[in-house]
């Protein structure tokens, strides 16, 4: 109940096509063929994050590089091996 107490409506939300908590995207790293697929979520462990998808902390620099990106956008952040560049090729909410 407090979950939804605190919640806001976001009118101009487009279902699939920017990056909400909850979802699932799929990032393409730079140089790669495969989709990586992480859920957007603070919670790293339960039933709830689907099989085949990595828990993906909005807090971590990934995570915050991905606020407001939408679907095609290349994100680029910074680990502690260098900078990294990724396409944002999947938004499933």
């Amino acid at each position: 109940r407090w979950v939804l107490a605190q919640s806001v409506v976001e009118p101009s939300h487009e279902g699939g096509r920017w990056v909400t908590p909850g979802c699932i995207i799929g990032l393409r790293y730079s140089g790669e063929t495969d989709t990586e697929r992480l859920i957007v979520s603070g919670l790293r462990h339960g039933p709830w994050i689907p099989l085949h998808t990595t828990p993906l902390s909005p807090m971590t620099d990934l995570g915050k590089a991905l606020e407001h990106a939408r679907l095609g956008d290349t994100i680029r952040y910074e680990t502690t091996t260098g900078p990294q560049e990724a396409d944002l090729v999947e938004v499933n909410d």
